[in-house]
C-alpha cells in the first residue's frame, strides 16, 4: 500500500506539484472515510480545488464520494 503513496508523490512531483501541497491519508479505512477526512484537511488549509489521485479502478467510486 505504501508503494502506491510513493508512486503518487513521484507522479505529482513530476507534474510540478510541490510536495508540501501533497496530502496522504494513511488512516482512512475506506473511500468514505478518506473523503470526509480530506474535506476537513482542505478546510483547515484553505484549499479549494483538490486533485484526486487514485487508481483507475477506484476513480469512479472516489469521485462519487468526493462529490458528496
Amino acid at each position: 500500500m505504501l508503494e502506491f503513496f510513493y508512486d503518487s508523490i513521484e507522479i505529482a512531483d513530476k507534474a510540478g506539484i510541490s510536495r508540501e501541497k501533497i496530502i496522504i491519508d494513511p488512516r482512512s479505512l475506506n473511500t468514505t472515510e478518506n473523503a470526509k477526512m480530506s474535506v476537513d484537511i482542505m478546510r483547515l488549509r484553505g484549499y479549494k480545488r483538490p486533485i484526486l489521485v487514485t487508481s483507475a479502478f477506484h476513480m469512479p467510486r472516489s469521485l462519487a464520494e468526493f462529490k458528496q
